[in-house]
């Protein structure tokens, strides 16, 4: 009998996997695979482990761990459950051959002294643990299937264990895509801005087509129950068919709420109603509520006087930090009050059994813009602290560029998501440029890290702009209402960035997509600064 007939689903990827990825490396003859779960293991042979790795396998709290231990006649790779196996196999092709997967596409193999620092060959054993337990990343209007499995395909070679679609999205790509997520078993998360796909189809349809998902222009009355049991069915009789699914998410609409006071309490009180009817509906998913601070609304983002859910987890997303700092160090009296809101949110949601999830927009093309940043020691500075706060996981939005410029956005927003999932494993930011710069050739990696910091250092100013601007971004010269102070500020920034990138810019055309990227925020600091010099002229 095919063994395989009967084996978990995820358990039959990984086996197809390893018969991909190891057919073209050595491997001692005779020696055995064991690839299974920790209870598999345990009911085959778990003698031969060391006493350490038993004890951390007793005391894991994640649900991801994994352990690989590798002898001459023998290789296992254990996952506490089947998706944690799978990625132990993609950490060992890591370790073992320098597989990378620095972008989705196509799999990277690089010489043998290129394998990740620190990694054991021979006989050795490890315990593999994530910092956090939900890892993803959330997809709001990018309707591409192509393009959504290698990322799907991404996300599990780099140990994420969850993606999040609005409803509108999921219902135009689900039939693709859900093979891939269900042989991965990752988690789906659904919602979002997406409350109209129930309540007003045409309009959930032209969110899905326009330049930005964030379009709405009147709140839902959260106050008014009434129409709760209407939208809930709905909502249980579409989920009921979503493989995969563990968490409804749905948020209020992308505008500041205008009623007075009590809009959190009754829209946490929305999220637990809805959690409830779920169940009563036999849907195992949790529910949770989002504290946002939609159209600068501080209303939406504090605690305040609403009382914490018991049953219903929290999804923490200040919009406007300046990327430039972190919460602790950060000059800006705004950001200073959404580190307060945020410490009392995890604080309260501990107390109440619940869970509390950062939502970060290090992969947005729309809050981050064509002048477009490298984070990634902003976003390993924030990961460290996120962890030492105790939340429980952190999600990165991914929002496509859409605009007239040759512009590979996927490309650009790729280097910070695979920073920022690599350190979500607690992996050293040294240790993650190490394994994406060795994807250039030896020559020029010196050269493009130095221009990669010079980005984070210069092109990252333009996120202190979303506050002071807001609705517009520096990029919106015609939209912002600015004074002549200010616009002065934004164009020296501009010519800061003309000037510093300037120095390091590839020479020639631009022939890939890190020449157009670096080619790109020169050029668009330079135009951007024409405008704004005609309209500092006009104050």
């Amino acid at each position: 009998m095919n063994r395989t007939q009967h084996e978990h689903p995820v358990l039959a990827f990984a086996r197809e996997e390893w018969a991909r990825l190891s057919a073209s490396q050595p491997r001692s003859e005779g020696a055995e695979l064991i690839l299974c779960t920790w209870s598999d293991l345990e009911a085959q042979d778990s003698e031969r482990l060391s006493p350490d790795i038993k004890e951390k396998m007793r005391a894991s709290t994640r649900s991801d761990d994994y352990i690989i231990a590798e002898a001459a006649d023998r290789l296992v790779l254990a996952g506490k459950y089947e998706r944690a196996t799978l990625f132990a196999l993609y950490q060992y092709a890591r370790e073992a051959w320098g597989l990378r997967r620095a972008y989705p596409g196509t799999d990277v193999s690089f010489d043998e002294e290129e394998t990740i620092r620190g990694a054991a060959t021979g006989n050795f054993e490890r315990f593999y643990s994530p910092r956090f337990e939900r890892r993803g990343f959330v997809v709001e209007n990018y309707k591409d299937p192509a393009y959504l499995k290698l990322l799907i395909d991404w996300l599990a070679k780099n140990g994420q264990n969850e993606i999040f679609f609005t409803f509108m999205l999921w219902d135009a790509v689900r039939d693709e895509v859900a093979p891939e997520i269900a042989k991965r078993g990752l988690r789906v998360t659904l919602g979002g801005h997406s409350m109209k796909f129930f309540t007003d189809r045409s309009e959930s349809f032209r969110a899905i087509q326009g330049d930005h998902p964030y379009t709405a222009k009147k709140q839902f009355d959260y106050k008014d129950e009434s129409w709760f049991p209407a939208l809930f069915d709905q909502i249980a009789a579409y989920c009921k068919d979503v493989p995969n699914l563990t968490t409804l998410s749905l948020w209020p609409e992308d505008v500041a709420d205008r009623s007075g006071a009590g809009f959190l309490s009754s829209y946490i009180r929305f999220a637990e109603r809805l959690k409830a009817h779920l169940r009563a509906a036999g849907i195992e998913a949790d529910v949770e509520h989002i504290a946002y601070n939609a159209g600068l609304s501080w209303d939406m983002l504090e605690l305040g006087d609403a009382p914490p859910s018991d049953s219903a987890d929290v999804l923490f997303a200040y919009w406007g930090r300046d990327y430039r700092f972190g919460y602790e160090a950060s000059p800006h009296e705004n950001e200073h009050r959404a580190r307060k809101a945020l410490e009392e949110w995890t604080a309260a949601v501990r107390g109440q059994g619940r869970r509390t999830t950062i939502f970060e927009y290090y992969s947005d093309h729309f809050m981050l813009s064509s002048l477009f940043p490298a984070l990634p020691r902003r976003i390993a500075e924030d990961v460290e602290y996120y962890a030492k706060l105790g939340v429980d996981g952190m999600v990165d939005l991914i929002v496509p560029y859409k605009g007239p410029l040759d512009y590979p956005w996927t490309w650009a927003h790729g280097f910070n998501s695979f920073v920022f999932a690599r350190a979500l494993w607690g992996e050293s930011l040294e240790d993650i440029l190490n394994e994406y710069y060795a994807g250039y050739p030896v020559a020029e990696r010196r050269s493009v890290r130095a221009t990669f910091e010079r980005i984070e250092e210069t092109v990252a100013e333009a996120t202190r702009w979303n506050v002071p601007l807001f609705p517009a971004r520096a990029v919106d010269v015609e939209r912002a209402v600015a004074d002549a102070e200010q616009a002065d500020a934004v164009i020296a920034m501009l010519r800061r960035i003309q000037a510093v990138l300037g120095t390091s810019a590839p020479n020639g055309a631009p022939v890939g997509s890190y020449e157009k990227y670096v080619r790109c925020l020169i050029e668009q600091a330079s135009a951007l600064e024409t405008l704004w010099r005609e309209k500092r002229e006009r104050l």
